[in-house]
């Protein structure tokens, strides 16, 4: 019997670090993890930078498993990348 996936953790970014900085410093903007969400359909997530990006843009949320977060987790301790997190889990993360 599959079990029900339920959301762990949800995080969401205000602005683009990357996109759009091409030759330039990449953007400063904080990944914040949020208790809870307003996801309008077709839209994303209320105050993540990809709401109302384009109509129906499909790249809103990005679920990751548990482990795949967990993981993220364990490299950056070890390589003390503090931004590890920042730069992968900008969206939701669900066990």
């Amino acid at each position: 019997m599959a079990s029900i996936p339920r959301v762990a953790a949800i995080y969401i970014s205000p602005g683009h670090n990357f996109y759009g900085h091409y030759g330039q410093p990449a953007g400063e903007h904080r990944v914040i993890s949020v208790p809870k969400i307003e996801c309008i359909a077709g839209k994303g997530l209320i105050g993540d930078r990809y709401f109302d990006h384009k109509e129906n843009y499909k790249g809103q949320i990005t679920f990751f498993a548990w482990g795949t977060y967990g993981i993220f987790i364990f490299v950056s301790f070890v390589l003390t990348f503090k931004d590890t997190v920042d730069l992968v889990m900008r969206k939701l993360s669900s066990r």
